[in-house]
């Protein structure tokens, strides 16, 4: 069962990530956060969502478009309901219960995609 599970979220994953990259844009990172060890300052950084190898990623730069470090994707699948079928995507951005990390989320009908960022202390 928890196989069929793993493929079943596999399968769904490369069918929502077939097409473009999502350009997030640029986001304000209100406080400074850490990424696998190394410490970044608050400000804004340039975000996108794209895959590799059929696996979401979230791709952080500089607004200057230096490539800074990328974060795998957090992804649950949905139910596709008929009135959001039509929408491609929206975004949230926000803090988690107890501001700990930095939130992007990425919203579309079938599924979404999360990345989370260590807020320095």
């Amino acid at each position: 069962m928890k196989q069929l599970t793993i493929l079943i979220a596999c399968m769904a994953m490369g069918l929502w990530l077939t097409g473009q990259d999502i350009k997030i844009g640029k986001v304000k990172f209100p406080k400074d956060f850490i990424h696998a060890g190394k410490e970044f300052k608050a400000g804004a950084y340039h975000v996108v969502l794209t895959q590799k190898e059929n696996v979401p990623y979230f791709v952080v730069s500089t607004v200057k478009n230096e490539q800074l470090f990328d974060e795998m994707a957090i992804v649950k699948t949905a139910k596709i309901h008929k009135k959001k079928a039509g929408k491609s995507f929206r975004i949230k951005k926000d803090f988690s219960k107890g501001d700990e990390y930095f939130r992007i989320e990425v919203f579309k009908p079938d599924m979404t995609a999360m990345a989370y960022f260590l807020v320095k202390k």
